[in-house]
């Protein structure tokens, strides 16, 4: 899994890209929430149910599925939100694929199960060059993570950033004549 910061850059780029009208601060805080919810999974290590399992880290709350189900679902607050029903329902549904996508792109655990209930499978992007973090808080400022952190800096961080700048500049009309 990517670390938790890592995971929360990816709604926050795309949603303060987009601005305030279309991704109002209560959104984009769900939304945030939404990109690291899918790691609640990591509760069955502790209940016994085995990292194979549909059910285990990195299975049907990482699915597409399971997040546009999610966005529908937190969907019935947009009025709460301020935002319309459709773009709660995008942005929470692609903040929740992007955790799937991020780990799918890293060089351990077993692969991302995006099509759950359709298939088991478990998937990886051809493309996994970022490492895996040490779980646990004793591990958290260690000199792996460190190096993980640094990592998803160079490869997440700042394409994102890249991708916060174009959206703006999008917005304001920069790319015209």
């Amino acid at each position: 899994m990517s670390t938790v910061l890592t995971h929360i850059v990816v709604p926050l780029a795309a949603g303060a890209g987009l601005g305030h009208r279309i991704i109002p601060p209560r959104l984009l805080l769900l939304g945030c929430l939404f990109a690291v919810l899918p790691d609640v999974d990591v509760i069955g290590f502790y209940l016994g149910i085995s990292y194979y399992s549909p059910f285990g880290h990195r299975g049907f709350t990482h699915s597409v599925p399971f997040a546009v189900f999610a966005g529908i679902l937190a969907a019935t607050a947009h009025r709460w939100m301020g935002a319309r029903k459709l773009n709660t329902i995008l942005f929470l549904s692609f903040s929740m694929v992007s955790h799937g996508v991020l780990d799918a792109l890293t060089n351990g655990g077993l692969g991302i199960g995006f099509a759950w209930p359709f298939t088991n499978e478990r998937y990886f992007l051809p493309w996994r060059e970022l490492p895996v973090p040490s779980m646990g808080i004793r591990y958290l400022l260690g000199n792996w993570n460190i190096y993980v952190l640094k990592m998803e800096i160079y490869r997440v961080w700042i394409p994102m950033a890249l991708i916060f700048v174009g959206l703006r500049a999008l917005r304001y009309g920069y790319f015209k004549r």
